[in-house]
């Protein structure tokens, strides 16, 4: 699945979230995020939240990394129509992003 578009399962999804792509999660599904790799190619200075419903659940510093992963033993779950979204305050021009993958499973 591409970022900025509704998940869709169930079985494995892949995808590019970037500050002006969020995901909404269809109805009657789940989507379980098992690895994050984020981006910061042009090493820029500031923050950078993974959010799913307004709760963060990464906050980064962007002048960690220019490219960071994550692999997780117990999936992130984001329920039937929540939103993952990635918010970042960095200068003008910045581009990060984090590529996901994992599973959408149904009841």
């Amino acid at each position: 699945g591409a970022g900025g578009s509704t998940a869709t399962g169930p079985g494995p999804i892949d995808g590019r979230l970037t500050p002006t792509t969020p995901i909404t999660i269809a109805a009657g599904q789940t989507l379980h995020i098992t690895d994050l790799i984020f981006g910061n190619p042009q090493g820029a200075s500031g923050s950078l939240d993974l959010v799913r419903n307004g709760t963060i659940l990464l906050d980064l510093r962007l002048d960690n990394f220019r490219d960071l992963d994550y692999h997780f033993v117990t999936p992130i779950q984001v329920g039937a129509g929540a939103t993952l979204q990635l918010n970042a305050s960095c200068a003008p021009g910045c581009a990060p992003s984090v590529f996901y993958t994992g599973f959408v499973s149904v009841p």
